[in-house]
């Protein structure tokens, strides 16, 4: 094992010990200990990361990595929501949100892709796992005026998500659901689908997911499921890279900047003569 793999180990196993005593996701101990797991599982080489994530004293411990950088992002993206619908300037608030370029860029990037497989111009997409803070919502119908149905099982989740929707005018364009995305029967109404990173804990749940909407979107309808690879498994479940039945993998895109996150994979309908919706 290198002196590389094992300074890495080292301290992906100081920062685990220091999750399992922490008591709170909340203040700025754990800001530094998130930005610190984020930072090595950002940066560290494609060549040494398989090693690591195979190493048995951090594969053990993936899940609870992966459940507490959740769980932060999520009481984050609840602050921000709340800060924004309470503000007498929401607008300018959102605009304050430290990710929302990065943002932007990457929802263009992923539309893109959809469109340039689309046969038509993309016009109703639903988004599964919005959160408090439905970001790429947002930039969805305001950078291509499409709209945007979302989907969450969280309650807080979803009446922080409309507040904020309220509060910057955009609830009559961008529509929040409270519903379990493995129960519902509509996804054949949308051209293009997004998944979220956080939808799923395991690759078997993805996988039932992605499986499902496959049976079920129109020809040529478009998913594009967010995942990780390298070290950043660490930080989401990965899927698995594979097409589905009818619904075939199209793209599959590795970020190289340490700013991106998630990966992201593409998926079309392939068109099923006879028996199409």
């Amino acid at each position: 094992m290198t002196k590389k793999i094992l300074k890495i180990k080292r301290q992906l196993l100081d920062i685990y010990q220091k999750i399992h005593e922490l008591r709170t996701v909340e203040g700025k101990h754990t800001d530094a200990l998130t930005n610190q797991l984020k930072k090595i599982c950002t940066t560290a080489p494609t060549d040494i990361s398989e090693k690591i994530l195979l190493d048995r004293d951090i594969s053990s411990k993936a899940a609870a990595f992966r459940k507490f950088y959740a769980t932060y992002g999520s009481s984050s993206e609840s602050e921000w929501s709340k800060k924004i619908f309470d503000s007498t300037d929401p607008e300018k608030e959102l605009l304050t949100f430290p990710s929302y370029k990065r943002y932007a860029r990457r929802v263009a990037l992923e539309y893109y892709f959809a469109q340039s497989l689309a046969e038509k111009p993309v016009k109703k997409c639903l988004f599964i796992g919005g959160g408090p803070l439905p970001l790429t919502a947002i930039l969805m119908h305001r950078l291509f005026n499409v709209r945007v149905d979302i989907l969450d099982i969280d309650v807080q989740a979803v009446i922080r998500s409309k507040k904020m929707l309220r509060a910057i005018g955009l609830n009559k364009y961008v529509k929040v659901y409270q519903y379990d995305a493995y129960l519902f029967e509509r996804y054949h109404t949308y051209d293009y689908i997004v998944m979220a990173a956080m939808v799923g804990e395991t690759p078997k749940q993805k996988n039932i997911l992605i499986k499902k909407i496959g049976l079920q979107i129109k020809n040529n309808a478009v998913l594009s499921v967010r995942s990780s690879c390298d070290l950043k498994k660490l930080l989401y479940t990965p899927v698995e890279q594979k097409s589905f039945d009818d619904l075939k993998m199209q793209f599959i895109w590795h970020p190289c900047s340490s700013l991106n996150t998630n990966s992201n994979i593409i998926y079309q309908k392939e068109k099923t003569y006879g028996r199409s919706r």
